[in-house]
């Protein structure tokens, strides 16, 4: 029996039987080997990227409470001059009565408390004088925002009549 192909006698035969059984099947599919290596370098990849992406959404909802903070201090200021005082009642300064939330409002009531608008940080002028005010932003219980204490604790946040927040690492400077 010869073969038409010139080179079949060098490379073993024309035969398509002249291969090892298993390397037309060894391509067909992944083995068990492989895709556990896929799965295990998905999971060290998971295992980096979700703490990461957590940390992170808890930085960026931050900006509720201080949005919140920093327009509160400015009504604060503006209504100073015609009282002479700071106030501490919040619907003076802007914040809206419970069960009411207009569109771009920075606070608003339910119940007895006043909320940011996400919700995510309740809200209250905790000191209020000729002199001074210090408005607080403390995470509500139930939230992502309730475990925002690493490296620092940015639980609770606040601002001032001097337009400083604290603590200072929570407002990036």
């Amino acid at each position: 029996m010869s073969c038409q192909k010139p080179m079949a006698t060098l490379t073993g035969g024309c035969s398509p039987r002249s291969t090892p059984r298993g390397a037309a099947l060894r391509h067909a599919g992944f083995t068990l080997t492989e895709l556990m290596i896929v799965v295990a370098i998905a999971a060290i990849l998971a295992a980096i990227a979700v703490p990461s992406y957590i940390s992170y959404t808890r930085e960026a909802n931050r900006s509720d409470a201080q949005n919140s903070l920093l327009a509160l201090a400015s009504e604060q200021e503006k209504q100073f001059p015609n009282a002479s005082t700071y106030t501490s009642n919040m619907t003076q300064l802007g914040c809206t009565a419970a069960g009411v939330t207009p569109e771009g409002a920075y606070c608003h009531g339910v119940g007895a408390e006043f909320r940011t608008p996400k919700e995510l940080y309740t809200i209250s002028v905790t000191a209020a004088s000729a002199a001074a005010f210090t408005i607080q932003a403390v995470a509500r219980t139930g939230t992502s925002q309730e475990k925002d204490a690493s490296p620092v604790d940015c639980r609770t946040m606040a601002s001032d009549n001097t337009g400083r927040g604290s603590p200072p690492h929570c407002w990036g400077y």
